[in-house]
């Protein structure tokens, strides 16, 4: 059963910047959201993956003065699978917790990780590769998810956007492929640890990789604490037209238009969609994020998904 409606604060339009991270909190306020969804990354409130306890007062002042309940959005490059650096990913990963337990939020979404493929290596060798950065993902996760469950938190996996730069169709395990993202997260087997279903990265994702999008939603429906809607036309960017302004004459790549603007059929998701225990958050570009807009989203989101 859906929780509440909620919108993200674009990261890269707050940039730091707390005066425009107040501006949008009072124009979702405004327009009837519920909940709002936290970038940490774009506060400075973390360094080298600590809190920053005098920018963490700010923060924490700003959220209580409004009248929202709040979800946090971990940093978009962490990647518990990254060969190198992995440690210091869990360790920024374990500072959004504890961010997220300041800010009341009862939700910290964790882009799944990845290993790319490095030029020249056997098929053997990535297969090897990935299995035992998966691995330590899972162990990491579980770790995690230990701290996530005493402070009343749920880490939510999400589902990756196919791009052809990081995934192929023949991957051992591919982040952008909803089935996969449900086994790795059974095989984790901490109830702490669920999954955010990006309804618009699997719509793009199942056209590049052949799977079928009603099928994916209904199997991770047990495990969906989270959603992020939004719409496009599940064409993937073939990156020679990034930027919205290029992308949109096309339809190419994740707009992050508002439900029912592209081509996602929604209609058929919507039931599957409405009996997952989540909050149903639209992920919508600033530049959409009119007032007019935003109420027309808050309502739609209202009618078809409370």
């Amino acid at each position: 059963m859906i929780q509440g409606i909620g919108i993200n604060a674009d990261s890269n339009r707050i940039d730091g910047n707390l005066s425009v991270l107040a501006e949008d909190l009072q124009k979702f306020l405004e327009a009837g959201f519920d909940y709002v969804e936290i970038a940490a990354h774009s506060l400075d409130v973390m360094i080298h993956g600590k809190l920053v306890p005098s920018r963490l007062k700010e923060v924490k002042k700003l959220l209580s003065s409004f009248n929202l309940k709040y979800t946090l959005h971990g940093p978009d490059p962490v990647n518990l699978m990254d060969p190198v650096y992995g440690s210091l990913h869990e360790q920024v990963l374990s500072s959004c917790l504890e961010l997220g337990s300041e800010i009341e939020a009862g939700i910290l979404v964790y882009h799944c990780g990845h290993v790319v493929r490095p030029p020249g290596m056997d098929d053997g060798a990535y297969a090897a590769k990935y299995a035992e950065r998966q691995a330590w993902e899972r162990d990491a996760l579980s770790r995690l998810g230990d701290r996530a469950r005493e402070l009343g938190i749920t880490i939510c996996v999400e589902n990756a956007l196919y791009t052809p730069e990081v995934f192929s169709p023949g991957d051992p395990f591919s982040a952008a492929r909803v089935d996969h993202l449900v086994s790795h997260v059974q095989q984790i087997g901490h109830g702490s640890v669920q999954i955010c279903l990006d309804v618009g990265h699997a719509h793009i994702s199942a056209n590049v990789l052949g799977f079928d999008l009603t099928a994916a939603v209904r199997q991770a429906q047990p495990h969906v604490r989270h959603l992020h809607l939004h719409d496009n036309f599940g064409l993937f960017d073939p990156g020679q037209h990034r930027g919205a302004i290029n992308q949109l004459p096309f339809g190419y790549g994740d707009l992050h238009l508002s439900p029912g603007e592209g081509n996602i059929p929604y209609d058929v998701l919507k039931a599957d969609l409405r009996a997952c225990a989540a909050v149903a958050l639209v992920e919508l570009s600033p530049r959409y994020q009119t007032p007019e807009r935003l109420r027309s989203t808050a309502d739609y989101l209202r009618v078809n998904f409370m």
